[in-house]
């Protein structure tokens, strides 16, 4: 084979192998965070009608990881639109705990009524809202951190928490109680999945109960997340696309 075209050949292949290994470094959890950038989206329902759509979305950088959720619904001449997105430093993995600790929170939602919005600045210690500013020096985290923790501890084979304490969109101390069920098998847009199943309460209380599944197929992450309030439906959220997306792509 004549120098030129063996060098050219020579030249194009390292030159896929670089893409290839740069494509993989995009896609490639930092530290052992273990999980990938993704978006999800979802479909809301009540009592079996379509009333919205959900996202939730990861993006990481090489020292942060924004997770952002989004829902939009529609009910009668009722209209609810809100988001969250949280910042989290990406911390030196333990491998015992997840490797994130919040640095702010920020919660806004529009539509029928008075509209809302809340920030929080973990390395503050400060909370804000219409109401002004509050400091606390309790340290819970966010509002959206079991959506990230129950992924990584059941990727690692860790046992879940049986509660969770944070400070919810309304700025206010809260505490979950989590109970892990049997795993169950799932018919949603997305497909068929097998998901580990849990029930989440508010302590002292059974007015609220929330049901979530999570799928080892799609990261561990949430696939449905059932609410209900007095025993009625509130919503059903379902998986609808599971997507990867570049690690360095940060949402706007």
């Amino acid at each position: 084979m004549p120098l030129i075209k063996w060098l050219t050949i020579l030249l194009l292949l390292l030159g896929f192998t670089a893409a290839t290994l740069q494509a993989a470094e995009n896609q490639r959890p930092p530290s052992d965070f273990g999980s990938f950038a993704f978006q999800a989206k979802y479909q809301i329902t009540r009592n079996d009608s379509k009333i919205g759509n959900a996202s939730i979305t990861l993006a990481l950088t090489d020292s942060l990881a924004i997770f952002d959720y989004y829902s939009k619904v529609s009910r009668f001449f009722l209209t609810d639109e809100r988001s969250e997105r949280t910042v989290y430093r990406l911390l030196d993995n333990t491998n015992t705990i997840i490797p994130i600790s919040p640095n702010t929170y920020e919660y806004i939602r529009t539509g029928t009524g008075p509209d809302d919005q809340l920030f929080i600045d973990f390395e503050q210690q400060t909370i804000q809202s219409d109401d002004g500013t509050i400091s606390f020096d309790t340290e819970y985290n966010d509002n959206q951190f079991f959506r990230l923790d129950i992924p990584f501890r059941l990727q690692k084979g860790l046992p879940i928490p049986s509660r969770y304490e944070f400070y919810n969109y309304r700025g206010e101390a809260r505490s979950y109680n989590v109970e892990q069920r049997e795993k169950q098998i799932l018919n949603l847009p997305i497909g068929q999945v097998e998901a580990e199943y849990f029930v989440i309460t508010r302590p002292n209380s059974t007015r609220r109960i929330t049901h979530a599944w999570f799928a080892a197929e799609y990261q561990y992450q949430l696939i449905r997340l059932n609410q209900f309030k007095d025993g009625k439906e509130q919503a059903d959220m379902r998986l609808k696309s599971f997507t990867l997306i570049p690690s360095k792509t940060v949402p706007k």
